[in-house]
């Protein structure tokens, strides 16, 4: 079942099982002709006018209605989608009972790493970490179970690479003087935690579980979602599917032993828009601005322009920037042509 919506791609992926009867299948289809409604809703009202408290309400009250269904488990994965980003009480409240009910209802579904990106990395990260390791040590599923360890890693990278961003620009939380006073204090208090946080410790951390994953679960492959929203908003957090556990852990070790800053970055091949390869180590002794991004990413076509001005403000300096682009098919190379920056 799919159903094409303004913003976003709604697919329901179904895992092979064996047929179910007449009256189980009717109630599937019936749980997941309503989840597809809610989220058809949601991304046709525009963004200003969403009501997230009536929709995770409806979220929540769905899957009380089809329990133990794929999509009551998914409605409980957007529920926390919708609310992990917010720091009002409303929203803490959505997202702990979604979890709540995780944890009495589905800790042994087999389906249950589909919903992992649902859980908040930023103010409720240690209840996060805590649920994950309570279904990584529960879960008669090694699919799951390695989808818990994994995910730990991931959450545990991005508070990482979150505390670093707050560093760099000296603790100072921007953007918040036409946010509530309910949620500038959130945010002085989730920096307030990061400045506590020891970044050597965490990564240390990482480090245990990636090598307790790729020793468990190193060659096992990833499955897809059972269902999932094709949009990189709310994808941009998650693996890419059929890759294996071990791959996945050695790209987040890299990426926070090797990817830090005061590291030196190692040295890469890449073709430019002309079709000549060059290595990065050719620009030694310059300035190299290392941006990456994608023709589809609206937030990162968006400082094109400012990138043209910044090369050609810098074009008789020892400065080069260079866009590592995540587009691959051959269309959107033309796009690319299009809207280079330099």
């Amino acid at each position: 079942m799919s159903a094409n919506v303004e913003g976003a791609d709604w697919q329901l992926v179904k895992r092979k099982e064996p047929s179910p009867a007449i009256g189980a299948s009717t109630r599937k289809r019936e749980s997941e002709s309503a989840l597809t409604a809610i989220a058809s809703r949601f991304y046709r009202t525009p963004i200003r006018e969403r009501n997230y408290i009536e929709l995770a309400a409806e979220l929540l009250k769905l899957e009380e209605t089809y329990r133990g269904e794929s999509a009551a488990l998914n409605a409980l994965r957007l529920a926390m989608d919708w609310t992990h980003h917010q720091t009002n009480p409303w929203a803490k409240t959505t997202h702990q009972e979604a979890v709540n009910r995780l944890r009495e209802h589905y800790l042994t579904h087999s389906e249950l790493d589909n919903v992992m990106s649902g859980l908040s990395f930023h103010f409720d990260l240690k209840d996060s970490i805590d649920f994950l390791d309570l279904v990584e040590k529960a879960s008669p599923h090694s699919q799951v179970r390695a989808s818990a360890l994994l995910y730990q890693m991931i959450f545990l990278a991005k508070r990482v690479d979150t505390r670093n961003a707050y560093e760099q620009r000296n603790w100072k939380v921007l953007g918040l003087e036409n946010r509530s006073l309910e949620d500038q204090l959130a945010y002085r208090q989730l920096v307030d935690g990061f400045k506590e946080m020891d970044p050597e410790k965490v990564r240390n951390q990482i480090v245990e579980i990636g090598n307790r994953l790729k020793s468990e679960f190193g060659k096992s492959k990833r499955q897809g979602f059972v269902s999932t929203i094709q949009s990189f908003n709310l994808r941009r957090h998650q693996p890419d599917d059929m890759e294996e556990f071990g791959a996945l852990a050695d790209r987040i070790l890299f990426r926070v032993s090797r990817l830090q800053p005061g590291e030196i970055v190692e040295d890469f091949e890449g073709e430019g828009i002309n079709g000549k390869k060059f290595r990065l180590q050719d620009f030694r002794g310059k300035v190299v601005m290392l941006m990456f991004s994608a023709n589809w990413c609206g937030l990162c076509k968006a400082i094109y322009p400012e990138n043209r001005e910044l090369v050609i403000a810098y074009k008789d300096r020892p400065f080069q920037m260079i866009s590592v682009r995540a587009d691959q098919k051959a269309e959107r190379r033309q796009s690319i042509r299009a809207t280079s920056i330099g």
